[in-house]
């Protein structure tokens, strides 16, 4: 049990090196600073009592099995709109996550131009990017949205991100994309960005991307909830604990953007890491989200 008047650094790097085994919002602003990698060792500032604190010992504890922090980015957003991160606003390739900043711009673009899917055929193509992560479906959602390069940009100025307009096919690979997705650069996010479109849709606000409250509880949720968590943030939560939760994996990255709706709380967390470290490993994602999952508990009870 963390001792909430006395958490110092050496309680961390013991709660560290003990590394468990699994078990309307308006959203605040970021903090002024993210806090930085080379600062995970000089955690005893923390309130014991934060969302910080809670962010950071799950953080110190995957560095102390060997997981290098400067590598992780990750944004925890409590049902209140308190938020936290740990370099969040750190430029990270996001793999499949860019797939709900699609399906949401598709609905939205549908909203306004009815003819241009067919709804039910829309909608089982997001159910595939999301529930899937289905490249194929992405393709043709991106080809009849904007088939040019040029014309994906607008996705930008309608929801948070850097750069989410490439489609997700291995550049190496034989399903490499034809055409001007040859010309552009990889995509990037922060783990901020993808934990503000993820907070807005399960605690409010996404109204102002366009899409309608029935589209998001009838299409988006039950697609993300349907997601498989299996080496994500989501796989080793206890029963009653419901995820929704969108992944993105490759040879060199692993990322989840997820909300964690217990019983009596809701609470998004983001995660997103570089490195074959990461990437290869089964069990860092599923361990940060069920340690971050035990610390809110006590988190909540002391409030």
């Amino acid at each position: 049990m963390i001792n909430r008047n006395t958490i110092t650094i050496g309680l961390l790097i013991a709660l560290a090196y003990a590394y468990r085994e699994p078990i309307s919002t308006v959203i605040s602003p970021l903090s002024e600073q993210s806090i930085r990698a080379e600062e995970i060792q000089e955690i005893d500032q923390v309130k014991p009592d934060s969302l910080t604190s809670v962010l950071l010992t799950a953080i110190a504890q995957a560095k102390a099995v060997g997981f290098p922090a400067k590598n992780i980015s990750a944004v925890l957003i409590d049902e209140d709109g308190e938020q936290t991160d740990f370099q969040g606003n750190v430029d990270r390739y996001p793999a499949s996550l860019i797939k709900l900043h699609w399906a949401i711009y598709a609905l939205a673009e549908h909203n306004r131009n009815e003819g241009l899917f067919d709804y039910r055929e829309l909608k089982d193509l997001i159910r595939l990017i999301l529930a899937e992560s289905d490249n194929d479906a992405l393709s043709a959602i991106i080809d009849t949205l904007a088939p040019d390069c040029e014309d994906r940009d607008r996705i930008h100025e309608i929801l948070p991100g850097e750069s989410v307009i490439r489609k997700n096919y291995p550049l190496e690979d034989s399903q490499e994309p034809d055409g001007c997705d040859r010309d552009l650069s990889p995509n990037s996010l922060t783990a901020q960005d993808a934990a503000e479109l993820m907070a807005s849709l399960f605690f409010g606000g996404y109204e102002k991307y366009g899409v309608t409250t029935e589209q998001v509880n009838s299409v988006i949720l039950p697609a993300l909830n349907g997601s498989d968590s299996q080496g994500f943030l989501g796989e080793w939560m206890p029963e009653g604990v419901y995820v929704y939760e969108k992944q993105g994996w490759t040879s060199g990255s692993r990322s989840a953007s997820a909300v964690f709706d217990t019983p009596e709380h809701s609470y998004v967390l983001v995660v997103m890491t570089e490195g074959g470290v990461f990437a290869e490993s089964q069990t860092v994602f599923p361990q940060l989200g069920a340690d971050v999952y035990q610390l809110m508990e006590e988190y909540y009870t002391s409030q």
